[in-house]
C-alpha cells in the first residue's frame, strides 16, 4: 500500500522476537530482514537498504544458514539492480538461487530465477534471462507476490 515507513517500523519491532525464538520459527528473522530490506527499497532508500542487508547477510553466512543468506542474497540482488549495478545483481541472485536450489523451504527460488532474469537482460546477456525464465517456468511461485518480478523478467528480456 506504498507505507513503506510503517513497514520497516514493522519488521524492527518483530525482530526481537524472531531472535528469541529462532529455534521455534528459523525462517522469522530472515523473512523479516528480507521484508525490512524490500520495504527500505521499496521507499527508494537504497543506500539504508544495502546497509541493512549486507549486515544480515554477514549474519547469515557464518551461521550456515542456507534460507537465510539465500534471502538475503535475493534482496542484495534486487537493491543492486535498483542501484544500476546490474553485474553485482546477477551475482548475488545466482548465489540465492543455487542455495535454493539444494532446498526451497521459505518457496523463493522462482523469485530468485525471477531476478536473475532480470539482471541477466538488463547485462545484455539475453541467454542467460531466457535460461532463467525457462527454469522458471517448471517452478512454482511460493508466493504470488513474486509474479511481479516474473513479469519485470519477461518485460526486461523483451526489451
Amino acid at each position: 500500500t506504498g507505507r513503506t515507513d510503517a513497514a520497516v517500523a514493522l519488521a524492527e519491532a518483530s525482530l526481537p522476537l524472531a531472535r528469541r525464538c529462532r529455534n521455534e520459527l528459523p525462517y522469522a528473522e530472515p523473512v523479516l530482514l528480507g521484508m525490512r530490506a524490500m520495504a527500505l527499497r521499496l521507499a527508494g532508500r537504497l543506500v539504508e537498504a544495502t546497509t541493512f542487508s549486507e549486515s544480515a547477510y554477514a549474519l547469515f553466512v557464518p551461521r550456515r544458514s542456507a534460507p537465510g543468506t539465500a534471502v538475503e542474497a535475493n534482496s542484495l540482488g534486487l537493491i543492486w539492480l535498483a542501484r544500476g549495478r546490474v553485474r553485482t545483481a546477477l551475482r548475488f541472485a545466482r548465489e540465492s538461487a543455487a542455495l535454493l536450489r539444494d532446498g526451497d523451504a521459505v518457496g523463493m527460488l522462482a523469485f530468485a530465477l525471477a531476478v536473475i532474469a532480470q539482471a541477466a537482460a538488463q547485462a545484455g546477456d539475453a541467454r542467460a534471462a531466457r535460461a532463467a525464465l525457462d527454469e522458471l517456468e517448471g517452478t512454482p511461485l511460493g508466493h504470488r507476490n513474486f509474479a511481479v518480478e516474473l513479469e519485470l523478467a519477461r518485460a526486461w528480456l523483451d526489451a
